[in-house]
């Protein structure tokens, strides 16, 4: 299923459908649709208070949003908004039509028997911006779901349902083996390893409790979501469903914990609709069904990060599942996470943590380290503000990051990768003090040091520097730093000498000295950006606190 975003020209108003482009596959799953509930529950999370009339009505048939200006050809999978006053002097005919309805008073409406979403007051603009942020959601919650399956299975959709849920989610089997873990909740995620099966298996005493309560066992057989709670048991509710396969057997149960946010109602029917997906994971052979076609994000990127590129139609299809194009704006980050927070449990949260930071962002995890690809474009923000951001990120949990520069083509990202790895590498030598270091800062001392790692100062920097340094100590003169200043702002006169705190008659004085003394011609340009080098070298030596640029090396 795919969703694709339209203009409404007629109305100017953008409206997102979810279309079923999945529907020619061999026992694909029903595509995703949303219903009034769902739109309820998610305007109370944003702080809204809906009224929401005649519920009995309500289905999951939802796949876009129109507005309704009193045409008469309505369509039943379309929600359709519209002004109190309008609906009042053009009635819908239909009452499986349903709407959100803005106005000053409810009682406007009560007597329109469509289910109805009422608003006091609101600003239309806002509440259909709010609705196709809502579809889109749902939408991206789908698409997720899909690549989890078909690449990443149970730990994976765990993952995605946390995302969603905010509510870690767990699996057990018929024979209570736990299949998945909840994540970043304390002390639930040590983990046995058989090294003869090769098998992870996560420890978890409530899997290990309820399986002898007898209650519990009674609840083996229904069908739907449900709650289970047993305070003796447990401090918190879970919402469960089980799992059936095609023959009527029981595979298992799909376990929501209520931990870091309340339970909505039409988290029932997500709750059925993502155990679809668990039973195919459940269910699949060892050769597991998959879209030979198909790459998920995280590989792509860590495809990206080894050079090693799949097709370019591959990863075009990867990025176009999330809205994403060739051309938008990216930045790469690399994440170092400390040595005493290596274990399963703090890279989830450290992942988690940055996927509520940046909506947009991708994060994966290899060897010790967290990378984040962040679309700028996607985001809606500004590389100012991602960067402050990720330095109160990095501050509050001391973490050291390198951020490459800025790009803008996605092909591009294996630079990306590369340049975020040399501004952490360089940080962490040359200035560990610093937590948050973006490649542009570090480029070029990054290249100085190169050099210096390969030649002595001595063999490459320009022999009248190291003249003029030698003639400062003795005369005590300024020559050298003349010289520099002068030509790192381009031989301005006016400038360097406002910059010097000299008149420009004697900075032109002191130019012709230099000329006289060193015999150099400052009109030659390669000149001029050879000595700027030397002149970076040499910062780099004293940096580093080592011998002089006269010592041998």
């Amino acid at each position: 299923m795919t969703l694709s975003a339209r203009w409404n020209e007629s109305k100017g108003v953008r409206t997102v459908k979810l279309s079923e482009s999945r529907a020619n596959k061999k026992d694909f799953i029903h595509p995703l649709k949303l219903n009034m509930q769902m739109l309820v529950d998610e305007f109370v999370d944003r702080n809204f208070e809906p009224v929401f009339c005649h519920h009995q009505r309500d289905k999951m048939k939802l796949e876009t949003c129109m507005v309704y200006f009193g045409q008469k050809d309505l369509r039943e999978n379309v929600l359709y908004i519209c002004p109190a006053a309008v609906l009042k002097g053009k009635p819908v005919a239909s009452q499986d039509i349903c709407l959100v309805v803005y106005g000053e008073s409810e009682r406007e409406i009560r007597e329109i028997p469509n289910p109805i979403l009422f608003f006091q007051n609101a600003d239309p603009a806002i509440l259909m911006n709010e609705i196709n942020d809502i579809f889109h959601r749902y939408h991206e919650f789908e698409m997720r779901l899909y690549e989890a399956l078909y690449n990443g299975g149970l730990s994976a959709l765990s993952n995605v349902a946390l995302s969603f849920f905010k509510n870690p989610m767990q699996v057990h089997d018929e024979k209570f083996i736990l299949l998945s873990r909840p994540q970043y909740v304390s002390g639930m995620t040590e983990v046995d390893y058989d090294e003869k099966t090769g098998i992870s298996s996560f420890k978890l005493d409530l899997i290990n409790t309820l399986k002898y309560d007898k209650d519990y066992i009674k609840t083996l057989s229904a069908r739907g979501a449900h709650f289970w709670i047993k305070p003796y048991l447990t401090p918190y509710r879970v919402m469960y469903v089980n799992l059936f396969d095609r023959n009527n057997r029981y595979r298992g149960r799909v376990i929501l914990n209520e931990i870091n946010s309340i339970f909505h109602p039409s988290h029932f029917q997500m709750l059925e609709y993502f155990a679809e997906f668990v039973l195919r994971a459940v269910t699949a052979t060892s050769r597991r069904e998959k879209d030979k076609t198909y790459v998920s994000f995280e590989m792509l990127l860590k495809h990206c990060l080894k050079g090693s590129w799949p097709s370019r139609e591959m990863a075009l299809k990867a990025i176009s599942l999330y809205n994403w194009q060739e051309e938008d704006t990216y930045l790469c980050v690399k994440i170092l996470i400390p040595n005493n927070n290596r274990e399963i449990n703090s890279e989830d949260i450290l992942v988690i943590s940055l996927m509520l930071l940046y909506k947009q962002c991708k994060v994966f995890v290899d060897n010790n380290y967290i990378w984040l690809v962040e679309n700028l474009s996607a985001e809606k923000m500004t590389l100012e503000t991602f960067q402050k951001k990720m330095r109160e990120f990095s501050k509050e949990g001391a973490y050291h990051c390198g951020q490459s520069a800025v790009f803008h083509d996605f092909f591009r990202m294996t630079q990306g990768f590369q340049q975020a790895s040399m501004a952490l590498k360089f940080s962490r030598k040359y200035q560990p003090d610093v937590l948050y270091t973006p490649f542009s800062d570090i480029v070029n001392r990054y290249l100085m040091s190169r050099i210096r790692e390969d030649i002595s100062v001595e063999t490459i920097c320009h022999e009248k520097l190291l003249f003029l340094q030698e003639y400062d100590a003795k005369k005590g003169t300024d020559h050298f730093h003349t010289l520099r200043v002068y030509l790192e702002n381009e031989r301005n006169l006016t400038l360097v000498s406002s910059l010097l705190h000299v008149h420009r008659s004697t900075l032109q004085y002191r130019i012709e000295k230099l000329e006289e003394l060193t015999e150099l011609p400052l009109d030659d340009a390669e000149l001029r950006f050879y000595l700027l080098c030397c002149f970076r070298l040499l910062d780099e030596v004293r940096e580093a606190g080592t011998a002089g640029p006269s010592s041998p090396r």
